[in-house]
C-alpha cells in the first residue's frame, strides 16, 4: 500500500510540473526533456499484485513459449501434447515436481548445505478449469513406481515362503526369525496418516512422492494429524531429520535426509484447508501456479494421426525409468558457475527489497525459498541433459541456457506465489495482553484440561479460557490434532 502511494505521489508531482510549464508557455522540447528525465516505474512493481490481492487469477502470467522450445527432451515431448498454455503450464509444473522425486542420486551445495532436487507444487484453479492435467505429470513416474512395487511384492512373497519353511523346520523357535524386507514404493497415498508416511519413508530409503489431483485427499489427513504433517513437510523441504515415536509396540522411526516431493492440485478453498495462513511456514515451501479459465467446450473427438495421451505418457514413463536407472548408476554432484551464482544473488537481493517494500508480513520468505527452488529446477534440467548426452561425469555444471530456463520459470512462479499470498488470510497478532499471556504460558502441545489449569492460575474462568482457545484457533495460532491435543502453530 505504501509503494502504491509513493507511485501515485510521484506521478502527481510529475503531472503538476508539466502543467506549470504549459501555463508558463515553455516550449515543448523542454516538457519532453522533463518527461525523459523522470525515473521510470519499476516494471516488476507493475507486475506485483496489491496488498488486497486485487489481481484476478485469470490475469496470472503464463510460462513463455520460448521456454518450451528449449526444454530437455522428456519435458518438451510431454508439454507439446497440450495446445492450451494453461494446460502446458500445469503439466510442466507438475512434471518438474514428479521428476524431482525421481532424482535421488544427484545433490548440490546451496547455502553451504547439501540439497537434493525435491520440489513441492500446488496447482490452483476452480473446478473443471484444467488443473487435472497434473495426472499426466504423475504418469511420468508410473514405470518407476511399478518397478519398485513389483520388487517389493516379490521380496515379500519370498520372505513369506521362507518364513513358512522356517516354521515347518521349527527354526523360528531357535532364534532364526528373518526380518521382513522393506516395502518400497514411489507414490505415497495421500490418505496415509503421518505415522504411515514416516514408515513409507523409512522403508523407501527416505524417498517418496505425494501426488494428488484432489487436494482434499491429503487435506482430510491433515485435519486429523495437522501438526505432524506440517512439521514433516517443512522439515523435508530442507532434508532435516524427522522422527516419530509411538507407545504401541515401542515404535520409533528416524528419517535422516528425507527426500520428499509433493504435487497437488485443488480449488482455492482447498488451499486454505491445506495452508490456513499465507504466513504459515508451509506456504513458502511450495511452487504455486494459480489461474482461472473461462469454461470452454473443446472437441473430445479422436484426432486422426495423433497418439492418445495415455499411450504417449506411458512411453515417456519408460523413458523416465531409463533415466532414473542411468542416474543411479552414475551419481553426480551438481554445480552452478561463478557467474550464475552472482546473477542469482544479485537478482534475489533486488527481489527481496521489492517484496519487503510492497508487502506486509512475511512475504520475504517466498523470495528466500524461491532461490532454493531455482537451484533445484536448474539441477533437474542439468540431470535431464546428462541423461540425454549419455554423460558419465561425476560433476555436472548447469549450462547458461538451462540456468536461464530455470530463471524464467521462477519469475512466473514468483508472481503466482505473491498473488496467492495476497489472497490468503494472514496470521493475526495477539493484541490482547491477557490472551497473549495465556498463550505464552501454554506448552507446544497441550489438552484443554491443561489450558484450564494454567488459565485458572491467572484467575480466568473456564468459559473465558474456552473463548480464548477458540480465538487462537481462528487466528491460526493453534491447531488441533486427532488426539484432542492443541498444538501451537510454529511460524518459520
Amino acid at each position: 500500500m505504501e509503494s502504491n502511494q509513493i507511485q501515485k505521489e510521484s506521478t502527481t508531482s510529475l503531472g503538476s510540473e508539466i502543467s506549470k510549464l504549459i501555463k508558463s508557455n515553455v516550449v515543448s522540447h523542454n516538457i519532453a526533456k522533463l518527461v525523459q528525465s523522470a525515473q521510470p516505474v519499476n516494471p516488476s512493481f507493475l507486475y506485483l499484485p496489491t496488498q488486497e490481492g486485487s489481481r484476478s487469477l485469470a490475469d496470472t502470467p503464463t510460462i513463455p513459449e520460448e521456454v518450451y522450445n528449449k526444454l530437455p527432451e522428456i519435458l518438451r515431448r510431454g508439454s507439446y501434447m497440450f495446445d492450451n498454455s494453461r494446460d502446458k503450464d500445469v503439466f510442466l509444473t507438475g512434471a518438474l515436481t514428479i521428476l524431482s522425486g525421481c532424482m535421488n542420486s544427484v545433490d548440490g551445495l546451496y547455502d553451504s548445505q547439501e540439497v537434493y532436487a525435491n520440489l513441492n507444487c500446488f496447482i490452483i484453479a476452480p473446478p473443471a478449469s484444467g488443473k487435472g492435467k497434473l495426472v499426466y505429470a504423475k504418469m511420468l513416474g508410473d514405470s518407476y513406481h511399478e518397478k519398485l512395487l513389483n520388487e517389493s511384492e516379490r521380496a515379500l512373497r519370498q520372505y513369506s515362503a521362507s518364513l513358512r519353511e522356517s516354521e515347518t523346520a521349527n527354526q523360528a523357535t531357535q532364534g532364526n526369525v528373518q526380518e521382513r524386507p522393506p516395502f518400497n514404493i514411489l507414490f505415497i497415498p495421500g490418505n496415509s496418516s503421518s505415522s504411515a508416511v514416516i514408515k513409507h519413508l523409512k522403508e523407501g530409503d527416505a524417498k517418496g512422492i505425494f501426488c494428488e489431483t484432489e487436494a482434499d485427499t491429503l487435506s482430510n489427513s491433515l485435519k486429523q494429524d495437522w501438526g505432524n504433517f506440517s512439521d514433516l513437510f517443512r522439515k523435508a523441504f530442507h532434508h532435516e531429520s524427522v522422527s516419530y515415536s509411538r507407545k504401541t509396540n515401542n515404535e520409533f522411526y528416524e528419517i535422516r535426509k528425507p527426500r520428499l516431493s509433493v504435487a497437488l492440485s485443488g480449488t482455492p478453498s482447498q488451499v486454505r484447508a491445506f495452508i490456513p495462513s499465507a504466513e504459515d511456514g508451509l506456504f513458502s515451501r511450495f511452487i504455486f501456479y494459480a489461474f482461472n479459465a473461462a469454461p470452454v467446450w473443446r472437441s473430445v473427438a479422436p484426432v486422426e494421426g495423433r497418439q492418445d495421451l495415455t499411450s504417449h505418457f506411458a512411453q515417456l514413463s519408460e523413458r523416465v525409468l531409463a533415466m532414473v536407472e542411468y542416474l543411479e548408476d552414475s551419481p553426480s554432484a551438481f554445480h552452478l558457475t561463478n557467474q550464475q551464482w552472482s546473477t542469482l544473488n544479485d537478482t534475489f537481493t533486488m527481489w527481496l527489497k521489492e517484496v519487503h517494500g510492497y508487502f506486509e508480513g512475511d512475504a520475504s520468505s517466498i523470495v528466500k525459498r524461491l532461490g532454493l527452488i531455482l537451484f533445484r529446477i536448474a539441477m533437474i534440467m542439468t540431470c535431464l541433459r546428462k541423461y540425454e548426452q549419455n554423460s558419465k561425469d561425476l560433476n555436472i555444471t548447469c549450462t547458461d541456457e538451462d540456468f536461464n530456463l530455470a530463471f524464467e520459470l521462477v519469475k512466473v512462479y514468483k508472481e503466482h506465489a505473491l498473488t496467492m499470498y495476497a489472497k490468503l488470510p494472514k496470521a493475526v497478532n495477539i493484541q490482547d495482553k491477557t490472551i497473549a499471556d495465556l498463550y505464552n504460558e501454554l506448552p507446544a502441545r497441550f489438552k484443554r484440561e491443561e489450558a484450564i489449569e494454567i488459565g485458572k492460575k491467572a484467575h480466568l474462568s473456564v468459559r473465558v479460557i474456552d473463548k480464548y482457545l477458540s480465538m487462537l484457533m481462528t487466528t491460526n495460532q493453534l491447531t488441533k490434532s486427532k488426539y484432542a491435543q492443541y498444538l501451537k502453530v510454529e511460524k518459520q
